[in-house]
């Protein structure tokens, strides 16, 4: 019995073997990892920061994007008359702009308590990306404005119509309200012209 038990004492099982191989081979890549980056260290940073001041001096010109030529500059600010339809443009990003201030009027509101916002928020969640998007349209003149545009009287119609019956003391939804109003405005003149 006892020479049994030093059989398999020292026999060792092959989930043994793996298990303490990739233990030391875990350490080893680690220290071989620890060993390279604290070569490189702060050398190695200081080294890449020169090459990359030597390249800026030799290259003094701005780096050129390939969309250089094919997106108009976006760091400009728009000029509304600058646009096809600049009402439009102007009544839509006024409406994105009061929508939105309309929206965490209404979150802090509801975060406080009051449910009866409710409605409105969804009213004004769902007419943001529909004023943005008929803003957008309107100053790249698309060929699917006057569809857009119809589409977004209802989305215009349903946040003026939340925003009026809640907006008795909310100076928010009223401005909300009279931006959305504004907006339907410009997209029947857009239509009917």
């Amino acid at each position: 019995m006892d020479r049994t038990r030093q059989k398999v004492s020292r026999t060792v099982s092959r989930r043994d073997v793996l298990l303490r191989g990739g233990a030391y081979g875990a350490f080893a890549y680690a220290l071989g990892l620890a060993g390279n980056a604290q070569a490189q260290g702060v050398h190695g940073y200081r080294n890449r920061l020169k090459r990359y001041q030597a390249y800026k001096k030799q290259n003094p010109k701005p780096e050129q994007s390939w969309l250089d030529g094919i997106l108009p500059n976006t760091k400009k600010a728009v000029d509304p008359a600058s646009t096809p339809h600049p009402a439009l443009f102007h009544a839509a990003m006024s409406c994105t702009d009061r929508g939105a201030k309309a929206r965490l009027y209404c979150l802090k509101a509801i975060k406080s308590g009051d449910g009866t916002l409710g409605p409105c928020l969804q009213a004004v969640e769902a007419m943001i990306p529909v004023a943005n998007a008929l803003g957008k349209l309107s100053e790249l003149d698309a060929v699917r404005l006057r569809e857009m545009a119809k589409l977004s009287l209802r989305f215009l119609d349903d946040c003026e119509t939340q925003c009026r019956q809640r907006g008795a003391g909310h100076p928010a939804l009223q401005a909300c309200a009279a931006s959305c109003a504004d907006c339907k405005r410009a997209v029947k003149t857009l239509l009917s012209s």
